[in-house]
């Protein structure tokens, strides 16, 4: 056996140990209605209430089918404290996520491989996500399926690299989550300056033919079950919900606040922010529009060399997810892991970036430790308000990080000379503070930021005074981390 194969056992065995005795309660109870209502009363809850594309409504589906097999042959099972669902029943739900791990770092090895990086580091880059504490977690403890999506991603992106790239479009397009969608746009432009010897106009139609597979195959998934049901006024609200509203589930009134990971969420509750109709399109798109751009830029320079097409490419997917991190008004914490495998390659593969940044978006996690929750079913009401308030500030801590990294990525793509004179200059300066060690200093500023938010939600601090050495810290946050990558 060799020691890759040992690693996806391992990785396997430690999900498959955790996943029946816990689960998220509002999301596995969706999924375990989902099953049960299609193979109980042959309805489809995706025609009626569900707001994600298709893609994990059949999966639940087909992973389903087993299990009532199982029990109609007198399995029995058994339900974990409080929890919503039976143990074996949730295990068969996470059982697709847990398979997704396991083949998302077979692919990012094999990623690594085809780039050429050597043996031990792409096992190391494969190991890394297979064992994050933060993929763990989604897949076997929380049970959300981020997992699948990032799996597809990942499949896109192996698909790219071998130049299939209708595959990798239509891959991009099934759309288990929709942040694969921003993808295919940058997929087309890659395609256009492919292969310059060939004439503008097949360029054109290639780079065209290219954009319709992933977003034609995407308006088929989600439309098609509608209109053989005869009804699309639920697509219609979808699509709403999510490009105008954005985020969450059910009757949230999402123009009047932030929640979950956003950064915006503390300021809001101090009073310096609120958000407004269309946040979401109004800030978001122009942000994708000039990273777009940029990309466009690099790619007519830079087609020659595949790698650095490679990596730039994989620098556009960070900036973009950081961007889509900032400004989605309810930002849900499992989508963090979408940009886990992107900062793997900037990482180990490409060189772009210290381990730094995949730590800090790791610590995504922490908020989530409450396994009372988890385990039992509920959250112990002795803990349940401390740990609350422990989790606003860490989450708000992970996401202010996020901040420095975001403009990091987009100075890098905007002028690289820009970008290397200002992480000279904040190296500079670190190096004159003689007495402090750069990475001390990164954590002490990070701590600072906790405490902060801490004093924020506990002791209801909103002095501009506060407002203002909240700014300034992610300000210096960010000067530390420049210095501190100047020579990535």
């Amino acid at each position: 056996m060799s020691s890759l194969q040992l690693l996806f056992i391992i990785g396997f065995l430690l999900r498959i140990s955790i996943a029946p005795f816990t689960s998220h309660n509002f999301d596995i109870l969706i999924w375990k209605r989902t099953g049960r209502i299609f193979y109980e009363e042959g309805s489809l809850t995706l025609l009626n209430n569900w707001t994600s594309p298709p893609a994990w409504f059949f999966t639940i589906v087909a992973f389903y089918a087993p299990y009532i097999l199982l029990r109609i042959l007198g399995l029995p099972d058994a339900r974990i404290y409080y929890q919503p669902i039976l143990s074996i029943e949730v295990t068969f739900i996470k059982l697709p996520l847990i398979l997704s791990d396991i083949l998302s770092a077979f692919l990012i090895y094999k990623i690594c491989q085809k780039c050429n990086l050597n043996e031990k580091t792409s096992k190391i880059a494969a190991a890394v996500y297979l064992f994050n504490p933060f993929s763990i977690f989604i897949s076997s403890i929380w049970g959300m399926f981020d997992s699948l999506a990032v799996l597809f991603a990942l499949l896109g992106f192996y698909f790219f690299i071998e130049e299939k790239f209708y595959l990798s479009s239509l891959i991009w397009g099934f759309g288990v989550k929709w942040y694969t969608l921003a993808l295919i746009p940058f997929l087309s432009v890659y395609v256009y300056f492919h292969n310059r010897e060939e004439k503008i106009l097949l360029r054109l139609a290639k780079s065209a033919l290219t954009l319709f597979a992933g977003f034609g195959f995407f308006a088929f998934l989600m439309v098609f079950p509608h209109i053989i049901y005869g009804d699309i006024s639920y697509l219609r609200q979808i699509l709403e919900f999510r490009l105008k509203l954005g985020g969450g589930g059910g009757e949230i009134p999402t123009l009047t606040t932030f929640r979950g990971a956003s950064f915006w969420m503390l300021f809001e509750y101090i009073g310096v922010v609120r958000p407004t109709p269309n946040f979401f399109l109004l800030t978001f798109l122009p942000s994708y529009l000039i990273v777009f751009v940029l990309f466009f830029i690099f790619s007519q320079k830079s087609v020659s060399n595949r790698k650095n097409v490679y990596s730039i490419m994989n620098d556009a997917l960070i900036a973009v997810l950081l961007l889509f991190y900032l400004t989605y008004p309810q930002l849900n914490p499992q989508c963090i892991l979408w940009i886990i495998p992107p900062l793997i390659f900037a990482c180990f593969l490409f060189k772009r970036v210290s381990v730094g940044p995949l730590i800090i978006a790791s610590l995504i996690t922490l908020p989530n430790l409450d396994l009372t929750y988890y385990i039992i079913g509920f959250s112990v009401p002795f803990f349940a308000d401390p740990l609350r308030l422990l989790s606003l500030a860490v989450i708000y801590t992970v996401s202010a990080s996020l901040v420095p990294i975001a403009l990091y990525f987009l100075l890098k793509l905007l002028s690289p000379t820009l970008h290397s004179r200002v992480s000279v200059k904040c190296k500079n300066l670190l190096e004159d503070l003689h007495r402090f060690n750069p990475h001390v200093l990164y954590i002490s500023f990070t701590i600072f930021t906790f405490f902060q938010a801490l004093a924020v939600y506990v002791m209801k601090l909103s002095s501009p005074f506060m407002q203002l050495l909240l700014v300034v810290t992610i300000i210096l946050q960010g000067i530390t981390f420049f210095g501190m990558e100047a020579k990535i």
